[in-house]
């Protein structure tokens, strides 16, 4: 006559508040890593013990604000620009619904946002650093729709108008808006790398355009060739 097998019975874990069956926190001192109350349990804890214990917190966190407040500023910048970065989608959809809701608040606050930085807006509108900039981001984006690499930067930009005495590479003339030109245009395979760019006036850029460079060369030895 067969044995009988042994059934193991399932033992299940209950919270030793409320008696419920979890979920529960991962403690390993525990004998069974699991905390003894469930999650609830422990947040309805700390809920209460927070109101009991109200001034006596805030005080210690102002206390420790006020001792550091550089710190605390650079750990809540770098706590939302990473929630900003993992949610960009949550964030910009929020972002538009506000819009919807308030359509009167969003105007008044661009208009007023736009009354108290105008001049700096024109200024930057006017400066050198936003003609930089405008021509860095085309130059870049003609690199990209050609598939050329593009390692060109406003520093190297600068170094070559030092190595050039900031005058055009072609007619040499100086005191002149000087515009980035590449030596091998970027539409017949030329990157938008510092070897292959120099500085060159508005005339020359023009006159050269995709053009090969001993198209200059030709006309700058025909202009000193002619009487």
């Amino acid at each position: 006559m067969s044995k009988p097998r042994s059934s193991s019975i399932a033992r299940v874990k209950r919270c030793t508040r409320c008696g419920g069956d979890g979920p529960f926190t991962r403690r390993q001192c525990a004998l069974d890593g699991l905390s003894a109350k469930c999650k609830r349990c422990q947040s309805d804890d700390r809920k209460a013990f927070y109101d009991r214990n109200k001034v006596r917190i805030l005080a210690t966190q102002k206390a420790k604000y006020d001792a550091d407040p550089e710190r605390y500023r650079e750990v809540a910048r770098r706590s939302m620009a990473k929630h900003a970065h993992e949610h960009v989608e949550a964030h910009r959809e929020r972002a538009r619904a506000y819009r919807r809701q308030h359509p009167e608040a969003t105007q008044s606050r661009d208009r007023a946002y736009y009354r108290a930085t105008r001049a700096e807006r024109l200024a930057y509108e006017r400066s050198e650093r936003r003609r930089l900039n405008r021509c860095q981001r085309m130059a870049r984006r003609r690199a990209l729709l050609h598939c050329v690499p593009s390692t060109m930067t406003l520093q190297a930009w600068r170094e070559i108008l030092e190595v050039f005495g900031h005058r055009c590479a072609y007619c040499l003339a100086s005191g002149v808006s000087l515009e980035r030109e590449h030596v091998v245009p970027i539409s017949r395979g030329g990157s938008d790398v510092p070897d292959n760019v120099v500085p060159a006036c508005r005339c020359c850029n023009l006159t050269k355009l995709n053009r090969p460079v001993w198209v200059m060369v030709n006309q700058s030895c025909a202009q000193q060739n002619m009487p």
